[in-house]
C-alpha cells in the first residue's frame, strides 16, 4: 500500500501482511481517531522515508499484529522520518501479538498525550526501539517509551536523541 496526500481522516488497513510506504508529500491529520490504523495477520510493516507529518486526535501510528493465540505468524517492522502526534494517546502503538519480532525505529520526533512510544511483544520474539540522533520522544501523561517484552526474545531500547515522559 502506498499512501499519498494530504489527508484529514484516518487511514486504515486490515489485511494480511500489509506492507504500507508513504509517497512524498503524504500526511494526515485528523480531528477524530487515530493518523493510521494498521492492523492483520502476518509481517505488517509501515515505512516512512519521506518525513511525513501524521497526527490524530486519538494516536499517529496504531498497529496491531494478530494472534493472541501464541502460534499465529506475525511481526511489526515500523522506519518512520516521519513528525508523529497523539493528541490523546500514544504518538506510535505497537503491538505483537503473533509469534515474530516488533522493531521499532523513529527518526523524527514522537509525542503522545499518554505515551509517545508504546511497544509491546505477547508471544512473539525481539522487541527493538530505536530513536534517530536529535530526535524528540515525549510522553504527556505517561512514558516517553514504554516497551514490554513477554515474549522469548530479546528487549532492546536506543535512545539517541531526548525522551521525556510524565508519570503522576
Amino acid at each position: 500500500y502506498l499512501c499519498s496526500g494530504a489527508n484529514a481522516t484516518t487511514q486504515a488497513i486490515n489485511v494480511k501482511e500489509a506492507s504500507v510506504s508513504t509517497a512524498f508529500g503524504f500526511s494526515v491529520n485528523t480531528g477524530a481517531g487515530n493518523a493510521i490504523t494498521i492492523t492483520g495477520d502476518g509481517a505488517l510493516s509501515f515505512i516512512d522515508n519521506n518525513a511525513s507529518a501524521i497526527a490524530g486526535n486519538n494516536g499517529g501510528l496504531y498497529m496491531k499484529a494478530n494472534g493472541d493465540d501464541g502460534v499465529t505468524p506475525g511481526s511489526i517492522t515500523i522506519n518512520a522520518n516521519s513528525n508523529i502526534t497523539g493528541t490523546r494517546y500514544s504518538g506510535i502503538w505497537a503491538r505483537n501479538d503473533g509469534t515474530g519480532a516488533l522493531s521499532i525505529t523513529a527518526n523524527g520526533d514522537v509525542s503522545g498525550g499518554g505515551h509517545g512510544i508504546f511497544a509491546g511483544v505477547s508471544y512473539g520474539t525481539d522487541l527493538s526501539v530505536t530513536t534517530g540522533t536529535g530526535t524528540t520522544v515525549t510522553g504527556t501523561r505517561n512514558h516517553g517509551i514504554y516497551a514490554r517484552n513477554i515474549g522469548t526474545g530479546a528487549l532492546t531500547i536506543t535512545a539517541n536523541g531526548d525522551v521525556t515522559g510524565h508519570i503522576t
